[in-house]
């Protein structure tokens, strides 16, 4: 049976972890008391090691039952499939015959952004935007895409571009709130949203994306009443339920969410975000495993190019979780490498979970080079946010104890 030392009566000093850590799509609407791993002072000296979260591990070894999970299908994969491949063949056909129509590439570009094809989408929407140079939705479609690859400056320079050019789209206010959501310009973003709704009551995109601004704004009634109003627009949109579960998420009603995140993928199964969103969910309720397994999945299909830093430091706090510290790091590797470095707090943050799995090697495996990239993850912590004081705790007392063992085998 697996031992719980717990936090409140320790035998001696422990590894700790604080289970406030959030996916950076919702650090980047909610204020953060702490996102990152902890070693307090005597690190290592005690027998009474504290595995990240063993208390949550054991939940998803089996001690109560684990929610729902959709698993995707592949029968409603074809089906979904093969009516979007349909309408591509036929704007294939169309654009053969009219190859100077700004539509109809406009049109074929979102169907290849429902094939989550988001490159071929970027190429459309190019084309559609020098077909004609006035078109202003082009800009906010192809900004659309610059956002999934984690190209935050760029899309939000084109939804700039957009709304100069038309200030009469629910669409383009839509996209650019988005925009402005990405840089935590939440009040802007309302304002945009407001004006969406304004010119289009019933847009469904304008609802959820307004449900974001509310939520990082804490008007959480307001939030969850624009998500369902999202969802009974279009029942069958999985963008719709996959924000309400987000929502959900951020009000702390994980379960419901992971509900959401299940409509989501029974609507779209190879939609990527979907499972690392539900990941984040089966960890916040400790199922650790569970998430692992999402995440992966998530990673699975996540097209070339997909910005998956998100993706990665979920699955790199689950291996983290559950002792698994060599997969932990390779993760906070990648999501370190693909991290569009628009939040200084959770790139800061992804620095010191890394150096948390690498000083648990050190500590097990005893190999100098282990320590000494510790070392290296939490000064860059801190080169990017001086303020980060977890990262100033790790850093000296991993030192401490490193001159400890020094002194004793002297």
């Amino acid at each position: 049976m697996l031992k719980v030392f717990k936090s409140h009566k320790p035998a001696a000093p422990e590894i700790q972890a604080s289970h406030d850590h959030k996916k950076s799509f919702l650090q980047r609407l909610l204020p953060q008391k702490d996102n990152s791993i902890s070693l307090p002072a005597g690190f290592g000296l005690g027998f009474g090691l504290t595995v990240i979260g063993w208390g949550l591990f054991m939940t998803s070894c089996g001690t109560t039952l684990p929610p729902h999970i959709e698993y995707r299908r592949p029968d409603s994969t074809t089906v979904r499939r093969a009516e979007l491949s349909n309408k591509l063949e036929t704007y294939n056909f169309k654009i053969a015959q009219y190859p100077d129509s700004a539509a109809l590439y406009m049109n074929r570009g979102d169907v290849l952004y429902e094939l989550f094809r988001y490159s071929n989408a970027l190429d459309d929407f190019y084309k559609a935007s020098q077909l004609d140079l006035t078109l202003a939705k082009a800009y906010s479609a192809r900004a659309r895409v610059l956002r999934v690859f984690g190209r935050y400056s760029e899309a939000l320079a084109l939804n700039d571009k957009a709304l100069g050019l038309d200030s009469s789209s629910s669409y383009i206010y839509s996209s650019h709130s988005r925009s402005l959501i990405d840089f935590k310009r939440f009040s802007e973003a309302l304002d945009d949203c407001d004006k969406a709704v304004a010119l289009e009551p019933n847009s469904t995109p304008a609802r959820y994306y307004r449900a974001l601004a509310l939520l990082a704004l804490e008007r959480y009634p307001e939030a969850l009443e624009d998500c369902d109003k999202a969802v009974s627009l279009d029942s069958n949109s999985f963008m719709a339920h996959n924000i309400r579960g987000v929502v959900l998420a951020g009000l702390k009603l994980y379960s419901e969410a992971i509900e959401e995140q299940n409509q989501a993928i029974r609507l779209a199964p190879d939609y990527a975000f979907a499972y690392s969103d539900r990941g984040w969910c089966l960890l916040d309720l400790g199922y650790s495993l569970l998430a692992i397994d999402d995440f992966t999945k998530s990673i699975d299909l996540a097209p070339s190019g997909t910005n998956s830093c998100d993706i990665y430091a979920g699955r790199g706090f689950a291996y983290n979780r559950t002792g698994n510290y060599q997969n932990a790091s390779s993760d906070y590797a990648l999501a370190i490498q693909s991290d569009p470095l628009n939040s200084k707090e959770f790139s800061s943050g992804l620095h010191v979970n890394r150096g948390f799995a690498l000083a648990n090697l050190w500590r097990y495996s005893g190999a100098h080079s282990y320590y000494s990239e510790a070392i290296s993850e939490y000064e860059r912590a801190l080169s990017i946010d001086p303020s980060n004081e977890t990262a100033k705790s790790n850093l000296e007392n991993l030192k401490s104890y490193y001159n400890y063992l020094q002194k004793r085998s002297r």
